[in-house]
């Protein structure tokens, strides 16, 4: 367990602790706080608001040159975040 992390998210009334390592983190629904991981995460953004996400998409990819989407989105695949990468792309179809 990261207890620095743990007592963090507590002091800061965090809802979510975003992560990959869940295993690290067994107690934190007993203080409150929900673990997401970052494809949960960022599934849910898509949910509430897709065109929002779609804008901050464009500001990296500006910000990196003109990097190309498809390059953008083969990363969130390969990182682990199939859900996001699967909505992102059908989104910007």
């Amino acid at each position: 367990m990261r207890r620095h992390v743990v007592a963090a998210a507590v002091a800061a009334h965090a809802d979510v602790l975003c992560t990959w390592n869940m295993k690290d983190f067994p107690v934190m629904e007993r203080v409150g706080v929900q673990l997401q991981s970052p494809d949960e995460v960022l599934t849910g953004l898509l949910a509430l608001t897709p065109h929002g996400v779609l804008a901050v998409q464009e500001r990296i990819l500006s910000a990196r040159g003109g990097m190309s989407s498809d390059r953008v989105l083969d990363a969130l695949r390969r990182a682990g975040a199939v859900d996001s990468e699967t909505r992102l792309r059908a989104l910007s179809s």
